[in-house]
Formats: structure tokens, sequence, C-alpha cells
């Protein structure tokens, strides 16, 4: 985690980036199993920060926003479009605005 502003405070901060791997095999704890997908496969998913500093004051923000008072809605999820391992990560085109995120995912190589 890197973090661009001071955490637990008031002041503005300008963000922070979070780099993290998920084994596949948490994906297939469940009924259907989620196989390790091809490079060129794509997932839909949202990414969520909640900030409730008290039960009256909870803050929410979307990688790809929601845009209603409910962060259950499929449609607006981001796109990720994975990558071989042996790819460069990319950053794919602007979006139309208010459109859902889209990410290019370079999975680790195997170990």
């Amino acid at each position: 985690v890197s973090v661009r502003g001071k955490v637990n405070d008031e002041e503005r901060d300008e963000g922070y980036t979070v780099e993290m791997a998920i084994p596949w095999t948490a994906f297939n704890q469940v009924d259907p199993k989620a196989e390790k997908p091809e490079p060129g496969s794509a997932w839909r998913l949202n990414f969520y920060v909640l900030d409730a500093r008290n039960e009256h004051d909870q803050r929410a923000v979307a990688w790809s926003p929601p845009r209603v008072g409910d962060f259950h809605v499929p449609r607006r999820f981001g796109t990720v479009v994975f990558g071989a391992p042996s790819a460069a990560a990319t950053t794919p085109a602007a979006e139309p605005k208010g459109a859902a995120k889209k990410a290019v995912v370079v999975p680790a190589k195997a170990k």
C-alpha cells in the first residue's frame, strides 16, 4: 500500500495505491467453481472503500461508481481483462463519462 496523505485525520488526501494478489483457489470455494482465466478473458467486478467514522458519518468510494445509493449494481461493475503473464500491463483508453471502468490485469507468473 502506498498512501499519498495521512491516515485517520480530517485533512484531504491525494489517494493511495494498493497492489494485491488473490490466489485462484479462492475462487473455487463455491459452486460454480471459477477456473483460472485465459488471456483475453473478461470478468466484471468492482472495488469499494467504505469509511465509517461513526454510525452517522459513512463515506463510500467505488472504482466504478454505481451512481445509486446501493453498491449491489452489477451492470455498473467495471470490467477487467486478463493478459498473458509475460505481457506488460497497459492502461485502456479513457471511458466515456459515466461509463463503467475497464482495466487490464496481468496475472503473476506461476511459481
